[in-house]
């Protein structure tokens, strides 16, 4: 039994979707090395562990090198390396062949009803959350036995910071200044500009010095979203607005425990990483009303239609530290073990 795993482009696949590289790395732990090839078109990715990998050459422009990969180079590797499941990232990458696919779902992924069929006829699907998985089975009428949930899959060495790291992380990134984190896996300019408006309240009303960072879980999030942080350039606090993008596990662990509160603005279906990683870390977490009952903790909730909603939802944490403090202490329960045993017996039973 061979699995493998293809993108035609794993940067902007994985950059886009942190949800994609945690579980592919998780994949590399599950399955012996032997079992495993990564096919990459262009630059390669990098995992924690040394994975066999076949690079494919580009040797002609654009839709022609796609149609000779899909058609010929990918069928003749699969069938030299002998691969009875291929994993996908993107639905678009899904090839002529009778390999069985399957497909890693993007938390924020919109399949239009032409797609629908495309689905159905995946041998399995990878969702982070029932939600997700409900959404498919209802709108897209995927057999419910194809979807294969993996919840609850966080960053890895996440841990509460103690005062003295808080403080040494502060002094060092932020001049030692109090910060609200963002740490959304995603990002839209409405997005951004709810936020940046919501600290532009809290500015005003507590008159002080704070900052607020910004990152990818971890990573840069301009990688993913470029143009949705242009509006920066204009903002009247954008001095006070710094990018966080060290992808260190334990780098991220102290943004997320050093933060006064984080916030997320996260509306899909996907599974809350971000929120829940900061919660793991003892820090308290705002967000959309729509969140409350999937997070499975306590939280402060705010309207996402609106920054003013926001704005006093962070000034009222900032008044209140006894609340700030009884939110920092939660119990997160997040356990993908299920899921991603699911995941490995079906890829090597395909």
């Amino acid at each position: 039994m061979s699995v493998a795993i293809y993108s035609r482009n794993f940067k902007k696949d994985l950059f886009e979707d942190p949800f994609s590289f945690l579980i592919i790395n998780k994949i590399i732990d599950i399955l012996s090395p032997d079992t495993l090839t990564v096919l990459a078109s262009g630059t390669p990715p990098v995992f924690k562990r040394d994975v066999k990998m076949v690079v494919l050459e580009e040797k002609l422009p654009g839709f022609l090198n796609t149609a000779l990969t899909k058609r010929w180079k990918l069928p003749s590797i699969l069938k030299k390396q002998q691969v009875s499941a291929l994993l996908l990232l993107d639905i678009r990458d899904r090839l002529p062949v009778s390999v069985p696919q399957f497909l890693l779902m993007k938390d924020q992924a919109v399949y239009t009803a032409k797609e629908h069929p495309v689905l159905r006829q995946l041998a399995g699907i990878v969702v982070s959350s029932g939600a997700m998985k409900t959404a498919l089975v209802e709108n897209a009428g995927v057999d419910v036995t194809r979807i294969i949930v993996v919840e609850g899959l966080l960053a890895p060495g996440l841990k509460p910071a103690d005062i003295r790291e808080q403080l040494a992380f502060k002094d060092q990134v932020t001049q030692g200044r109090e910060f609200f984190l963002c740490a959304d896996a995603s990002w839209t300019k409405d997005g951004l500009l709810l936020l940046l408006k919501a600290f532009s309240r809290f500015k005003k009303m507590q008159q002080s010095n704070w900052k607020l960072l910004i990152t990818q879980r971890g990573n840069d999030p301009k990688t993913a979203a470029a143009t949705a942080f242009d509006i920066l350039g204009t903002y009247k606090y954008r001095e006070d607005v710094q990018f966080f993008t060290e992808s260190n596990p334990g780098d991220y662990a102290l943004v997320l425990g050093a933060a006064y509160a984080a916030i997320t603005l996260q509306q899909d279906a996907g599974f809350p990483a971000a929120a829940c990683e900061a919660l793991v870390c003892h820090t308290p977490v705002l967000a959309p009303e729509a969140l409350q009952h999937r997070i499975g903790a306590d939280i402060t909730v705010f309207d996402a239609a609106s920054d003013a909603s926001l704005g006093k939802c962070m000034m009222e944490l900032y008044k209140n530290e006894a609340l700030r403090q009884q939110l920092a202490v939660q119990t997160v329960v997040a356990d993908p073990e299920a899921g991603l045993e699911l995941l490995r017996k079906r890829l090597l039973q395909a």
